[in-house]
């Protein structure tokens, strides 16, 4: 049985605590009136976070299924960061040393620096901080995971954590693909998006009879998003099953491997049904695969396929005879690079892609003549956004980050990538070393996931982001460890 261990300095032992007790209690004040409900759950999660941060992490990662730069997020990620920063202070213990250290400064410095260079990015900062800070506060969870999650049983209790959330989030996603979610309406009402219970996709062709595609959202609101998450956690389901000798232990997580592919499957989101086959194939080809793993997965697959063939053939038509490639997201893309090339040392800022001057004429350039206002009341964007005269801007991932935060940005996220595998595969090498069989697969998992997510990011970025940063400080996570074992043996 996994212990947690708890027994690290508490944070209201530091003489920092009266400090943090005057933020929360000032914050509490100003925005009670607008965010009473939230706040209140806000600041009882920060107070379990103050008595120790590493539950912080927990809570975040409850978040992954819900809306992106929800409160309760913020509260809990940037809580629990600064517990793990004041408690390495106060401990006087030294900030595990990673890239990430030097190069996550650079790019708060690239996405701060055009506030004061583009005219009306400061007062959209001031205004609407949202896109700024879920970048911040996504990005710090990684640091935060790689300096609290500093011991193999911790790694592998959060490992499996993840996993159950994942389970959760695809059984979830199998009952809205079934019209049976019990408590849907419920859920989206306390958020205030009852808009998104309307789940259907662009297909409507009355010559074919197609009305709606109803997709599973899980309770992100977007499909896609629901699915990049469900694919990332399916590889570490598999990495668990090779983990275990009984054969209970292999049949829960073969088990829970199952309900996460269900999961991904009934979201019908053609790109990460693509990015998953290009993850297996990097999964067999570093795990090897028999006849009998071979044949499972095809009778699954085709199972599923027969279930729910009506919706494929949709998706079928749409792709083949509507010829729907994804153009309106491949035209963002192009927008984008287009300005990047003309500006490429200042960016417009974090936000959408299309709020900014200096951006809206690459749009209308490729066709787009709609954009997102943010004096406008998010009901009557919600009204307007889906009709032929108006498009959603998404942000993708490399050219919205070479977009919004310049080439200095943009260099420091493909130094975090290149030097995060660089990292996974030193890790891999060493377990492999010492014949350490279970942080072996661990870690066969953590780079299938990383690897599909990635080749997803070339397509698209928005929430599948905040998945991307929980990977980050997994791996590093696993690479301390690492290191730390090689040193053991050794001493041995």
């Amino acid at each position: 049985m996994i212990k947690i261990d708890l027994s690290t300095k508490k944070l209201s032992q530091t003489i920092y605590f009266p400090a943090i007790v005057g933020i929360f209690t000032g914050t509490f004040i100003i925005f009670f009136a607008k965010y009473s409900i939230l706040l209140i759950v806000g600041l009882i999660a920060a107070a379990v976070i103050i008595i120790n941060p590493y539950l912080g992490i927990l809570l975040y990662l409850l978040t992954l299924a819900l809306p992106p730069g929800l409160y309760i997020s913020f509260a809990s990620n940037a809580t629990a960061g600064l517990g793990c920063l004041l408690l390495i202070l106060a401990g006087k213990n030294k900030l595990k040393k990673t890239h990430l250290n030097w190069l996550l400064p650079i790019m708060y410095f690239a996405a701060i620096l055009p506030a004061f260079m583009v005219e009306g990015v400061m007062l959209n900062y001031l205004n609407y901080p949202n896109a700024l800070l879920t970048v911040i506060f996504y990005s710090l969870t990684s640091l935060i995971i790689i300096n609290l999650v500093d011991s193999a049983e911790r790694f592998e209790f959060l490992y499996k954590f993840i996993v159950l959330i994942g389970v959760i989030i695809g059984v979830t996603c199998f009952l809205q693909s079934l019209n049976l979610d019990p408590i849907e309406k419920y859920i989206y009402g306390l958020m205030d998006r009852s808009h998104l219970l309307q789940r259907g996709a662009s297909l409507v062709n009355v010559d074919t009879g197609f009305q709606s595609l109803k997709r599973a959202i899980g309770y992100t609101g977007d499909a896609i998003a629901t699915a990049v998450i469900e694919q990332s956690i399916f590889f570490l389901a598999l990495a668990l099953i090779l983990t275990k000798k009984s054969f209970w232990g292999k049949t829960i997580f073969c088990l829970s491997a199952l309900v996460l592919f269900m999961g991904l499957f009934t979201t019908f989101s053609r790109s990460v049904w693509v990015s998953s086959s290009i993850g297996c194939i990097y999964w067999w080809y570093k795990k090897g695969m028999n006849k009998k793993e071979l044949f499972s997965a095809l009778i699954i697959i085709l199972l599923l396929s027969y279930c729910f063939r009506g919706t494929i053939y949709e998706r079928y038509y749409q792709t083949f005879v509507n010829k729907d490639f994804k153009k309106d997201e491949i035209s963002y893309q192009i927008s984008q690079l287009r300005r990047f090339a003309d500006n490429p040392f200042i960016g417009t800022g974090m936000g959408h892609i299309n709020e900014f001057p200096q951006v809206r004429d690459y749009f209308t350039d490729m066709g787009f003549y709609s954009y997102f206002d943010p004096e406008t009341e998010q009901e009557v964007v919600d009204a307007d956004v889906y009709t032929e005269d108006s498009q959603v801007q998404l942000t993708s991932f490399l050219p919205g980050f070479a977009n919004q935060l310049g080439i200095i940005g943009l260099f420091s996220v493909l130094l975090i990538i290149f030097y995060t595998w660089k990292s996974l595969c030193c890790s891999e090498k060493i377990f492999k070393s010492i014949n350490d069989q279970k942080l072996y697969y661990l870690t066969i998992g953590l780079k299938s996931s990383y690897v599909s997510l990635l080749i997803h990011l070339l397509m698209r970025g928005d929430q599948t982001a905040k998945m991307l940063w929980i990977l980050l400080g997994l791996s590093w996570s696993v690479y301390n460890i690492a290191i730390k074992k090689k040193e053991e043996h050794i001493s041995i």
